[in-house]
């Protein structure tokens, strides 16, 4: 009986934590956002993960979890019943899913090295598929048994590297304009374009070569026209798009758009085309007898990366690199911001010092920004970013200054309200600021630098105070202790010393066995405290002995090994929170030291997770770019424990 009942809590605790939100996408890749036919939602490519979500209810999310490593491309099909998605890496798959359900319907493993473009014919009856240069090869695929239609190789003999984009467009036309049972699409690649026809009964495929003359592009985006398909648009790199009339193969006209590149271009009624372009100019033209006229012209913050038509062409979703996300009327251009998440990879999230609020938390990240989330709708309140200072590596924030360290060696600093610089110091690390903290009186900081130096900051003055020097590399962490008299720093020198700062003189030290040290945590009484690192060991130690009283595995399942890169504590001190490299975010007893319930979060390594201080929720960051915010259900964790009991 005891042995069921143990069974039964263990099921329990597999439901302990629980994704409630993800934030973010991965803005540099190309179309890495599509809006749904039915105008609902939004899909969009995170990592390895796929993020479905609700255009007008933040809290309705959807994740399609089935690569292992970056998704390259999404393609929805027109009735949007199915979604294809394709990744880069040895696994480099397309994966068809069923959209109502999630269900996984094919994998489809024919590509090596990295899928570069998927499509939809216009029935959705056939999926394209092409890989990059080392992989060389088109795939055809018929979506009702997920059998090969037909193949063939794209490189060296078409291409002489991979075909950047293909687009379906609707039947082949014989002489006389009719629609044929065979299917037309167009690709590009290495300043060449090509119309292909395919015979879908004995897969038959032949290709005529575009006449591009008198030009010479780089092609990066198509579409056909809506009209019969007449007309098919390709964007360049040159910043301009060209007009081609299909029944000749022949170019018509150009038009030049933006000064970096057209990465994204979609067709709408009336024969107008849209074109994204690299430097944020999102333009509107009308097409009539080979004329090209712009009709209207809007600016946004960031290379517009992703362009999506509803299929009435009454809306479009524009998303940036810079991970802005705007929802657009053609009739009249006018734009109303969705949502802004960060692009690359996120390394700290933090709650507000001293105070216990659970519905602000602020994230630092690799693309050059910190931003501070409102937890209940998971918009960006506060935006501070430094485009040319490289970028945050942490932060932390009150309720009227964020604090920040970074790669290029200053400590900047924002108002909480607003975002606009404040103060910064200079040269305070060589090599980047990799650990801060402030004091409880709020008078000074602790920073920790790449090269193993501490220091104290007067907040006032901006002056340095102390230069404690005994790590021998990078500073992982620092921790003022409440009566702000002593310090903990932690490094990959695998030593953990506790300063005293009014001396200026080291009190304890503490050496890990093996490895670099990646973060600590000190609990409520400051004499114990966790540390974690490259020996992949959780240790618990107490600043009064030698020695850890206690180490445990990073994993609980046997043979794996996580090298975890943070640990932290709820405020209460009876549960802990990792995450590593294995992507994998755990919930720990800090008093049986065992595991009470674990998630996979991340596609890729874990950089941080912290608890919310009224222990409801967890956030974790990761080098995917995703900020993920979990629910705990601790009630029903002392539950379980007491019914076991």
């Amino acid at each position: 009986t005891q042995s069921t009942w143990g069974f039964q809590a263990k099921k329990m605790q597999v439901n302990m934590i629980e994704l409630d939100h993800a934030i973010g996408y991965t803005g540099e890749i190309l179309n890495s956002i599509l809006l749904h036919p039915m105008q609902q939602d939004y899909i969009a490519i995170s990592g390895a993960n796929i993020i479905i979500g609700d255009l007008s209810d933040p809290h309705k999310q959807r994740f399609l979890k089935g690569h292992d490593d970056q998704v390259t491309c999404i393609a929805i099909s027109h009735n949007g019943k199915l979604l294809a998605s394709g990744q880069r890496g040895d696994n480099s798959d397309v994966l068809v899913w069923s959209y109502d359900t999630g269900k996984l319907l094919y994998k489809l493993s024919e590509h090596d090295y990295e899928i570069t473009t998927l499509d939809f014919s216009h029935d959705d009856r056939l999926l394209i598929s092409c890989g990059n240069q080392l992989d060389g090869k088109l795939f055809i695929w018929d979506m009702s048994t997920g059998y090969i239609v037909t193949t063939t190789t794209l490189v060296p003999g078409i291409y002489p590297q991979s075909a950047t984009c293909a687009r379906f467009g609707g039947y082949a036309k014989d002489v006389k304009l009719r629609a044929t049972s065979k299917y037309q699409f167009a690709a590009a690649g290495s300043k060449r374009l090509a119309l292909w026809v395919l015979d879908p009964i004995t897969g038959d495929i032949k290709y005529d070569m575009v006449n591009t003359s008198p030009i010479v592009r780089e092609f990066v985006c198509l579409a056909f026209s809506l009209n019969n398909e007449a007309y098919l648009y390709a964007g360049t790199t040159s910043g301009d798009f060209c007009v081609f009339l299909v029944k000749s193969k022949s170019l018509i006209c150009s038009q030049a758009v933006c000064s970096k590149g057209i990465n994204s271009i979609v067709a709408l009624p009336g024969e107008k085309v849209c074109a994204g372009g690299g430097d944020g100019t999102l333009a509107l033209f009308s097409i009539k007898e080979a004329v090209c006229q712009q009709i209207a012209k809007i600016e946004f913050l960031g290379s517009i990366n992703g362009l999506c038509p509803s299929p009435d062409g009454i809306q479009m979703l524009a998303a940036t690199e810079k991970g802005f996300i705007y929802r657009i009327r053609t009739a009249d251009f006018s734009k109303m911001l969705m949502g802004e998440t960060h692009t690359k990879p996120v390394l700290h999230a933090v709650y507000a010092v001293g105070n216990n609020d659970p519905e602000r938390f602020l994230t630092s990240s690799c693309d050059g920004s910190l931003r501070l989330w409102d937890a209940n709708d998971y918009s960006a309140t506060t935006r501070c970013a430094i485009l040319t200072a490289g970028y945050p590596l942490l932060s932390l924030f009150t309720d009227e200054v964020i604090l920040s360290g970074w790669t290029d060696g200053k400590i900047r600093t924002f108002r909480t309200d607003n975002g606009d610089p404040l103060w910064n110091i200079d040269n305070a690390h060589k090599g980047g600021v990799t650990a801060l903290d402030l004091s409880h009186n709020q008078k000074f900081i602790v920073s920790g630098g790449d090269s193993g130096e501490v220091r104290v900051w007067e907040m006032k003055t901006k002056d340095l105070v102390t230069n404690l020097k005994e790590h021998t590399a990078r500073i992982s962490k620092v921790y003022i202790f409440t009566d702000d008299t002593y310090a903990l720093s932690s490094g990959k020198d695998r030593c953990i010393l506790c300063w005293d700062l009014k001396n200026e003189r080291r009190v304890t030290a503490h050496t890990q066995r093996m490895g670099g040290i990646n973060s600590i945590a000190v609990f409520n009484d400051e004499r114990l405290y966790m540390s974690t690192g490259q020996e992949k060991k959780i240790s618990f130690w107490d600043l009064r002995q030698s020695t850890p009283t206690s180490v445990i595995a990073t994993s609980p399942i046997p043979g794996e090994d996580d090298e975890l890169q943070s640990i932290s504590l709820s405020k209460d001190n009876k549960y802990f929170t990792t995450g590593g490299t294995l992507g994998v975010v755990r919930v720990w007893d800090a008093t049986s030291q065992k595991v009470i319930g674990e998630a996979k979060a991340h596609s890729g390594c874990c950089t941080s997770t912290v608890f919310a201080p009224d222990q409801k929720q967890i956030v974790s960051t990761g080098t995917d770019g995703l900020t993920m915010i979990w629910n705990l259900f601790m009630t029903q964790y002392l539950a379980t424990i007491n019914f076991i009991i």
